[in-house]
């Protein structure tokens, strides 16, 4: 009879303490997340996660073991810890601001991820995700999502819930299409869809009026981008590697572009227009069939850096001297015979390349440039001697 008692008193002890301990995860999820949470808190959400933590060797100092720590996280870090899947139970961590799942394995998320309303970064690239939940629309407070390199060819039509957004990240992905909502996302400034399967750019995109940086190179089967010449927000526009042969007289709208990348196209001719982009900074016209350069080149006088390297150039204007903020000019790989005196006058160059082109004899004005780090030539170029102190920092290139 004794033992029976001691029995039932024990079992009646542990109940009090699993009450007990139920009762004081509670209390600590009403604290951490108000009265009026609406998530019921048991064993088993901490179970899951904590089992999850311990399989995939998290450090506590990551993730912690204790259910307060957990609770308070405000800033998750898992990058590259070859994750294969996040359990359902994230979605109690309504504090967390900041969540990096930065080069695992994953392949989905969970609908759970859209309780995490108060996160402002997340990061997913590099995963093997096809897909987002629709529930990644309630994310509302979301300034910057970062989805590079995920094997998506599909965005849900919840994106467009997404009114904080600032920064979206999704280039090198399979993305060939994406839905109209994106025009309600009028907070965003940075847009990177460089490398997907696009054909056509949605008419969608004339509302994000903030727009200021816009990536596309990479996009080979784009076949239009009227929708683009519109955005005069624009400060930098990658158009790289698109197959472009034309560029639109419209150019000339974009007149806050500071950076223009261009390279890797078929051009053979640049329309007038875009010599009166003189708030360029960056202009980057590599790898095209580009046969002459117009004087008006010479307005471009804020430029910092040329690219013109891998064209048909046989001359360049003498005009290219009013281009005195020039830091960087890359001219090899095309077939100048000679250069004007006036690049002389770029003092601020502390780069320029003149490897593969056709130069009998390089211009004493090269020995004013004071500030010159690196000259690359070919070695098949010779060094007059009125250039002999620039021997050190000459890089020679084989022309074979």
């Amino acid at each position: 009879m004794t033992s029976q008692k001691s029995k039932m008193l024990e079992v009646r002890n542990r109940g009090n303490l699993t009450l007990n301990r139920a009762k004081s995860l509670t209390k600590l999820a009403d604290s951490i997340l108000g009265k009026n949470h609406s998530m019921i808190l048991s064993d088993a959400w901490l179970e899951e996660l904590l089992t999850w933590a311990d399989e995939n060797d998290i450090p506590e100092e990551v993730f912690p073991r204790d259910a307060g720590k957990i609770l308070e996280l405000k800033r998750l870090n898992l990058w590259h810890r070859k994750l294969s899947y996040i359990p359902d139970s994230i979605g109690n961590l309504t504090n967390l601001m900041e969540l990096t799942l930065y080069r695992n394995n994953l392949s989905m998320l969970p609908d759970s991820i859209g309780n995490l309303t108060n996160l402002e970064y997340l990061r997913l690239d590099e995963n093997k995700l096809s897909a987002l939940p629709d529930s990644i629309g309630n994310l509302s407070n979301l300034t910057r999502l970062i989805l590079s390199g995920s094997n998506l060819s599909t965005l849900p039509v919840s994106i467009g819930n997404l009114s904080s957004l600032g920064a979206l990240d999704l280039r090198w992905n399979n993305i060939s299409e994406w839905p109209d909502s994106i025009e309600n996302l009028t907070n965003l400034e940075y847009l990177n869809l460089g490398s997907n399967n696009l054909s056509v750019l949605s008419d969608s995109i004339r509302n994000l009026t903030s727009l200021k940086n816009l990536m596309l190179s990479g996009n080979r089967r784009l076949s239009s981008l009227d929708v683009v010449w519109g955005l005069t927000s624009l400060e930098y526009l990658g158009l790289g590697c698109i197959n472009l042969s034309k560029l639109p007289d419209s150019i000339e709208n974009l007149t806050n572009l500071i950076k223009l990348t261009l390279h890797g196209n078929n051009l053979s001719m640049l329309p007038d227009s875009i010599w009166s982009l003189t708030n360029l900074e960056s202009l980057h016209l590599s790898d095209n069939n580009l046969s002459v350069l117009p004087a008006s080149i010479g307005n471009l006088t804020n430029l910092k850096a040329l690219s013109l390297d891998g064209n048909n150039l046989s001359i360049l204007p003498a005009s290219i001297g009013n281009l005195t903020k020039l830091e960087t000019l890359y001219l090899h790989d095309n077939n100048l015979s000679n250069l004007p005196s006036s690049i002389g006058n770029l003092t601020n160059l502390t780069e320029l390349s003149l490897a593969g082109n056709k130069l009998l004899k390089l211009p004493d004005a090269l020995g004013k440039l004071e500030n010159l780090e690196c000259l690359e030539l070919s070695t098949d170029q010779v060094l007059p001697p009125s250039l002999s102190h620039l021997e050190p920092i000459i890089e020679w290139n084989d022309p074979n």
